[in-house]
């Protein structure tokens, strides 16, 4: 795989004179040192375009990595994280990600990366940096390949390095940055198959349409968008027919081939859980009328369209719209990077049950090098420079504007206010889970406690504290559903060791026996984490009582009577 990649990507960029129809054992048994040789010789020669790029990726690794264990953990990734700490310790659990409809593959990534990465949160988070170094180098490459001019890669990669959107979500432990690898590297392979017509590109782009699929459903946008790469056709009258049964040939190798990896999921009798989970986010074509969604299409697509404005910098989303006054030239190139934008981005508007910012992030990479070879023929056709440079500085610098805000200040950053709620300060943000599993980590080296937590499955308290101390004899831990009385369980364990509380969605604990040890506030917000300790409650105070649906009876303690008696 490694020779194939440096044969059909990398060798024609650094020696474009060598020709691509060299033989793949050729060239990686006797012109591998060729190549190694005229690469450096490349590098000496043009050394400029090496130290740029070495810039740009000390850009992306060091603000990806720059304060990212104090930035909160998002409940979602405490949930993916936690699949992936089930795996890694139970391999019959390495598909369970598909109870809740969500495909394993970022889930088996994060797996591999907690066997040599100790902190869960942290291994997660490093997957999202690599696979969105991939997509940088995915995107350099697509850039050349259709334009073939090395400064439409390097600025390419220049805003994808500096862009807000791709630093957001490279830092998380989320499903769009493996996705958004996967969906360029789809893009660029299945150019490359259009060009070329031959087997192994088919063979290669089924590897990436399936990666995208095994990771997450939008996956499946790479495979229904191949038919615009047709504009890339090398076709004649002659031959039209033909070459169009070839690529149809092809293309249907590559799906019937990724459609086979997928098959794995059907190993788990979880599978139908995707279906479900894709009908909570997604409108079905017969449920469109029926849920007015053709009257929410302009508001969710303006919606989506705010949501791109603010995570690129409202300055470079306005010149990145200029520069479409050049989409002209090389048309069809850039016709085919705006519709696997437009195509998915209309769709979500349309189809769209459940909006959210980060759903946008892989979609929107495509645009990446458009933009790019727009403003070089901008500079181009302008006969003053400066019009066209001044602008690209003015970008650079609002983008790394609202970068330093995300890194350093993410609870007042000016990024979509949804985004904010979910991320930094809301209950679902993970503001006081550090410093909660500090404390108790301590208070668990002095001897048994019991770690009671808000919510059952998929509470961040729950996750988080299953998380952190998993490998830990002298904690039992279990989640609890809020009500005016204290669940018996908690009552009995105040008699074996010290309880503690955490409260995170309920924001005025109920009136129970306990005592207050710290409250740590999520952002910028009114929402806060709590951390309490239970008092003795005495087990005469508790009996089994009817609950709200009149059909189970659960042991409680009622609080009014503990109240009475302190």
């Amino acid at each position: 795989m490694i020779c194939f990649l440096l044969h059909d990507y990398i060798m024609p960029f650094f020696c474009p004179k060598i020709e691509r129809n060299i033989s793949l054992s050729t060239f990686c048994y006797t012109d591998g040192m060729r190549f190694l040789g005229r690469s450096i010789a490349w590098i000496k020669t043009n050394w400029l375009y090496t130290v740029l790029l070495l810039f740009l990726c000390s850009i992306y690794v060091v603000l990806r990595l720059v304060s990212i264990r104090n930035l909160p953990m998002f409940v979602d990734e405490a949930i993916y994280v936690r699949w992936a700490q089930a795996g890694l310790h139970n391999p019959d659990l390495r598909l369970t990600s598909l109870s809740d409809g969500k495909q394993p593959l970022f889930i088996w990534l994060v797996t591999f990366a907690m066997g040599y990465i100790p902190n869960p949160i942290t291994a997660g988070r490093l997957v999202s940096i690599f696979t969105g170094f991939l997509t940088g180098v995915g995107l350099f490459l697509l850039a050349y390949e259709l334009f073939k001019n090395k400064w439409v890669s390097i600025l390419t990669v220049t805003f994808f390095a500096c862009l807000p959107f791709s630093l957001a979500f490279n830092r998380m432990a989320l499903y769009e940055s493996t996705s958004g690898m996967f969906l360029v590297w789809s893009l660029l392979l299945g150019i490359l198959l259009t060009k070329n017509l031959q087997l192994h590109y088919s063979l290669t782009l089924a590897l990436f349409l399936g990666g995208g699929i095994l990771t997450k459903t939008t996956g499946f946008l790479s495979i229904y968008l191949l038919p615009v790469l047709l504009f890339l056709l090398p076709i004649s009258k002659s031959n039209r027919i033909s070459r169009l049964f070839t690529w149809t040939s092809l293309v249907v190798v590559a799906i019937g081939a990724s459609l086979l990896y997928y098959s794995v999921l059907h190993l788990s009798s979880q599978f139908y859980q995707v279906n479900e989970k894709n009908a909570i986010f997604v409108y079905h074509i017969e449920e469109l009328i029926q849920y007015d969604a053709f009257l929410n299409w302009i508001p969710h697509l303006a919606t989506l369209a705010n949501w791109i404005m603010l995570y690129t910098s409202i300055p470079t989303a306005i010149f990145f719209i200029a520069s479409l006054f050049f989409l002209t030239s090389q048309w069809k190139q850039k016709m085919i990077l705006l519709l696997w934008f437009i195509i998915p981005f209309i769709g979500y508007g349309l189809f769209g049950r459940q909006l959210n910012a980060r759903y946008l992030y892989p979609i929107f990479l495509p645009l990446l090098p458009l933009f790019s070879a727009n403003i070089l023929d901008a500079y181009k056709h302008t006969k003053i420079k400066k019009l066209i440079i001044l602008p690209i500085f003015i970008c650079i610098f609002s983008m790394f504007f609202v970068d330093y805000r995300i890194v350093f200040s993410l609870a007042s950053s000016p990024i979509p206010k949804e985004d904010l709620s979910q991320y930094i300060n809301g209950p679902s943000a993970g503001g006081g889970i550090k410093q909660s599993v500090a404390y108790l980590s301590q208070k668990a080296q002095e001897g048994p406690i019991y770690i009671a937590t808000e919510g059952i499955y998929g509470s961040l308290p729950t996750t988080a504290m299953e998380l952190y101390f998993l490998d830990y004899p002298s904690v039992q831990k279990s989640g609890f559903e809020v009500s005016g009385r204290v669940p018996k369980l908690l009552a009995e364990k105040t008699h074996e060791m010290p309880v503690y509380i955490v409260f995170n969605q309920t924001q005025n604990p109920p009136n129970w026996p306990m005592g207050k040890i710290s409250e740590y506030k999520k952002g910028i917000s009114d929402s806060y984490l709590r951390l309490y300790r239970l008092q003795k409650i005495p087990l005469s105070l508790c009996k089994s009582y009817l609950q709200k649906d009149a059909k189970t009876y659960v042991d409680e303690c009622e609080y009014p009577s503990i109240s009475s008696s302190k």
